[in-house]
């Protein structure tokens, strides 16, 4: 009797072989040496299913006797990732891309907020609201609008990220979103 378990998330380099135990973990007769046999996945670069049913098809031919059991759902991501001296070249590409995002985000917020503020008369409501509270006119804008700027900075940060909670983030979870819509695209293109 065998019982196998396909690993959620397998993470390997291009090329590299795998076993085994590096996609699945297995309960079964030692001596059948069932961990080290090596599986045929795909080899490219790229996010790929791991299906149990191949899995025992590769293992029938080393224990023919045994009956195989699945357990859990029986289904994985084999993650390919290229190789350190490929991997810097695109670490560069993409840090250059990220940073040209992280520009243009900046920009189009700066001047959505600048151009809702113009629209809704927003210098004319702080200064009035600074005479509210101050009992006089500020004698510069800026007394106002460096506040306030770091105040929107601050509490976009805080929303973001929460500082020293232990909520997940609106980010993170977003994150987590798009990183199953991948591994989904992936598995419908690969079958």
């Amino acid at each position: 009797m065998i019982y196998l378990r396909v690993k959620p998330r397998v993470n390997a380099r291009v090329g590299d072989p795998l076993t085994l135990s590096d996609v699945a973990d297995l309960l079964a007769d030692a001596s059948l040496g069932l961990n080290a046999i090596p599986v045929e996945l795909p080899r490219g670069e790229g996010i790929w299913p791991l299906d149990a049913l191949r899995l025992v098809l590769q293992i029938q031919p080393y224990a023919p006797q045994e009956t195989v059991n699945v357990l859990g759902d029986g289904t994985g991501w084999l993650h390919r990732e290229p190789h350190k001296r490929a991997k810097g070249r695109a670490l560069v590409w993409q840090t250059v891309r990220t940073a040209l995002c992280c520009l243009l985000l900046a920009v189009a917020s700066a001047l959505t907020i600048g151009w809702f503020h113009t629209d809704v008369n927003m210098a004319d409501a702080q200064q009035a609201l600074f005479t509210a509270v101050a009992g006089q006119p500020p004698c510069s804008a800026l007394w106002i609008a460096i506040p306030y700027a770091l105040g929107v900075l601050l509490g976009a940060s805080l929303y973001y990220l929460m500082v020293g909670r232990e909520e997940v983030s609106p980010l993170a979870v977003k994150l987590r979103e798009y990183s199953e819509a991948m591994e989904k695209n992936a598995g419908a293109g690969s079958t």
